[in-house]
């Protein structure tokens, strides 16, 4: 586990927090509601690290971990480093809608 931390912290977190402290104004209000990764509060933290309190919110039910070897098998490459049976999806800039039917198709077929 300290492995998969010091991965993290070296790979995001060393990048993010520099990123947001710049970025993010400073007197934001304390309570946040972040809709945008469902349980990832690793990420809210980083974004918000002054935050008494912070709500996130899924659209999607928690998943089968197991999909990702089977999406690793149809040539998916995603990153994995954030903890036991997560994964961060991300696509490049040239990313094309076809793409985005193929890995749902892909998703779905597991």
């Amino acid at each position: 586990m300290r492995a998969v931390q010091a991965s993290y912290t070296e790979h995001w977190l060393s990048i993010a927090r520099p990123f947001f402290a710049e970025h993010v104004p400073a007197d934001l209000p304390k309570t946040v509601v972040y809709p945008f990764a469902g349980g990832d509060l690793s990420t809210a933290l980083t974004v918000y690290p002054d935050a008494d309190e912070i709500t996130t919110l899924s659209l999607e039910p928690a998943g089968d971990a197991r999909s990702i070897d089977g999406l690793h098998g149809k040539g998916w490459k995603f990153y994995t480093f954030i903890g036991q049976g997560g994964c961060r999806l991300m696509c490049a800039w040239d990313t094309q809608p076809e793409d985005v039917d193929q890995f749902v198709a892909d998703l779905q077929a597991l």
